[in-house]
């Protein structure tokens, strides 16, 4: 039993090595997606995708990208070796936000143009179903235990919920404005919706989908982050400058962080919840934020008018030290007699 467990550590090890980490943030500007290192925030590569790029979506494993090109109706997907468009996927009219399943088995795809969600097979690249949602539907979010898809309708100021295993509605929740990108907290108790002309989040109770309460904002946020406790939120407000602090305990705002420009839009944040990644359209840049001390700690250019971003779904582990670290905590696991 214990070679056998060496021997799946040192695979699954060298499985994790085979894929940078590396975050991706769309260009929609130049029609690109550029690539950065998360260990030394440099810019790997800039890579040509489709028309008008919106936001990112990275597998579970990191060895795939996708895309939505909003002008282009069409999902690239990226290979994440070779840093290149392996395929290109059709969809519906605008694609905007893409979200993948916790299993990675289907993308979903929010068709702004035709109000639809498009289903898509990854082991395939082909749709295999559309949800009919109205509304010019926008963000996208999956409960980490797979069972409903939350989806946006910045049309029609609500937040249609999806129950994945039958493609079909079973909610639509009012909430005024213009209800742009979700986060689901780890637990999945909650859904929270930024929302660009309220100024607000909006907090969604998923047991009863309905919306517990509303946190204002200083300005309008169009994307929004959550630490891996669950305990903070990260939202930019694209109508300012800033980036807001919310205390998901409390459900207020704690605090801003200035970004050194205007437009500032996506943002996403490490699995080790350190540091915060968001794109700053008016200086075409990423700021990097630690959450120690909430304040810039890096700032790296990267195309014009950056909007989505997405960092890798697994921390780097150095690869002098993770075996050796691994193999450790397997000895303790052993002299406790927790395995066999």
């Amino acid at each position: 039993m214990k070679i056998r467990f060496l021997f799946f550590l040192c695979a699954t090890f060298l499985t994790h090595l085979a894929y940078a980490v590396n975050g991706y943030v769309s260009n929609p500007s130049d029609n690109t997606l550029t690539v950065f290192d998360l260990n030394s925030n440099t810019v790997v590569t800039t890579i040509p995708v489709g028309d008008n790029p919106t936001l990112p979506a990275i597998s579970s494993d990191r060895s795939k990208v996708y895309i939505t090109n909003y002008n282009g109706n069409t999902v690239s997907v990226i290979d994440a070796t070779t840093n290149t468009v392996a395929t290109t996927i059709p969809v519906g009219t605008e694609p905007v936000d893409a979200a993948l399943s916790p299993s990675g088995s289907a993308l979903y795809v929010s068709n702004q143009g035709d109000g639809t969600v498009s289903v898509i097979s990854t082991a395939t690249h082909t749709p295999v179903g559309l949800i009919p949602t109205g509304g010019s539907p926008t963000g996208l979010e999956v409960l980490p235990d797979g069972s409903k898809l939350y989806v946006s309708t910045a049309g029609g100021a609500t937040v249609v919920v999806v129950n994945t295993a039958t493609n079909g509605i079973i909610a639509t929740i009012p909430v005024a404005g213009t209800p742009a990108e979700l986060i689901a907290s780890p637990d999945g108790s909650r859904v929270y919706v930024a929302n660009l002309t309220m100024s607000n989040v909006a907090v969604i109770d998923t047991a009863t989908n309905t919306v517990l309460t509303t946190i204002p904002l200083p300005d309008g946020p169009i994307d929004i982050a959550i630490t891996p406790d669950g305990q903070r939120l990260y939202a930019p407000l694209t109508t300012g400058s800033d980036v807001a602090i919310i205390d998901t305990g409390t459900n207020a705002l704690v605090g801003t962080i200035p970004t050194g420009g205007t437009f500032p839009g996506g943002v996403a944040i490490t699995p080790d919840g350190s540091r915060v990644y968001v794109s700053v359209g008016s200086t075409d840049s990423v700021i990097v934020i630690s959450t120690a001390t909430n304040t810039v700690i890096a700032s790296f250019a990267v195309g014009n008018g950056p909007g989505g971003i997405a960092v890798s779904p697994i921390p780097f582990v150095s690869p002098t030290t993770s075996l050796i670290q691994a193999l450790g905590k397997k000895r303790l696991i052993a002299q406790k007699g927790l395995y066999p």
